[in-house]
């Protein structure tokens, strides 16, 4: 707290999960960055005893209470903080990375004052805490930059999303796309990793998606469609530039029609061509492909023997 000329806060990869009361006299700070990876879903004792430092006590503790380290307990690619009351006081802050929600409702709604705000990446969404997230969205009308981490249906009501949304990354249990994403007319860059459940919901993600006037950039990472067929229709993705996929679980077949990305550049695909065979047709009609990157990671026993 004595920092009171600090701009920049970054913990990431750090064993921090829980930031003081003090962090609200750091009243310049505008850039707060945190997480650090688990390579587990719930980690045993050793592991948090070892890996971050934690002593017996605080091991157990976190193992045993989501609340008091919820980074422990997720089974996300990175473990977040949990901010203080009072967050709200820092209106100097332009970016917030690494915050996990899901330990009650107070943080969100004091973010959702934080109307400079330009950069916020948040995990923990659910149904209790969906409503009110939703809403502290709203209110960021000068975000630029969102990344959020989500169960099932919990961003479905976002009313008013942030027109200047230039940057959207969205993990989670999707199910359909939310209807709000298609108000995004300046989205330039998307990340998905999420499952659809169905064909239909599939392709009604695609269509939704394909009509982003201003999308450049599109990444579909860890994506499970359950489908079988990917498919990218005569004029949708207009304005794509880099397509990249890593990972298509459940698909057997990757189409682009006559006239689909018209200005794709660099399709790049990892992990998308796996044994049992994954068909992709119409690569020779992108007329404006200068760069097809693939890379396939093999699983092998000690023998040297490939994996199924």
């Amino acid at each position: 707290g004595n920092l009171r000329q600090l701009e920049t806060l970054d913990i990431r990869g750090t064993s921090i999960v829980m930031l003081p009361q003090t962090i609200i006299k750091l009243q310049k700070l505008q850039h707060l960055h945190a997480g650090f990876p688990t390579k587990g879903n719930y980690l045993c004792t050793r592991h948090v005893l070892h890996t971050y430092g934690f002593n017996q006590l605080d091991a157990c503790t976190s193992l045993c209470c989501r609340a008091a380290t919820p980074c422990v307990m997720m089974d996300k690619d990175y473990g977040g903080v949990v901010l203080p009351g009072g967050t709200r006081k820092l209106k100097t802050l332009h970016t917030v990375r690494g915050l996990h929600v899901s330990c009650g409702d107070a943080v969100i709604q004091e973010i959702g004052r934080l109307t400079g705000l330009r950069k916020l990446g948040v995990m923990g969404i659910n149904e209790k805490n969906d409503v009110k997230f939703c809403s502290a969205i709203s209110n960021l009308s000068r975000l630029e930059s969102l990344s959020v981490q989500s169960d099932k249906g919990c961003l479905d009501d976002i009313t008013s999303p942030p027109k200047n949304l230039r940057s959207l990354k969205l993990e989670g249990r999707l199910g359909l796309l939310p209807e709000w994403i298609k108000k995004l007319q300046n989205l330039v860059k998307l990340k998905l990793s999420f499952t659809t459940s169905s064909q239909v919901e599939q392709d009604a993600a695609m269509e939704v998606l394909g009509h982003l006037p201003n999308l450049s950039i599109l990444r579909l990472s860890g994506c499970s469609f359950k489908g079988g067929e990917l498919r990218f229709q005569k004029d949708a993705f207009r304005s794509i530039v880099v397509f990249d996929v890593e990972g298509l679980g459940g698909i057997k077949s990757v189409n682009f029609d006559q006239g689909a990305m018209p200005e794709l550049e660099q399709l790049k695909l990892t992990d998308a061509c796996k044994r049992g065979g994954i068909g992709f047709f119409g690569l020779d009609i992108l007329v404006s492909i200068k760069e097809v990157l693939l890379s396939v990671h093999f699983k092998m026993d000690r023998a040297g023997t490939e994996l199924e």
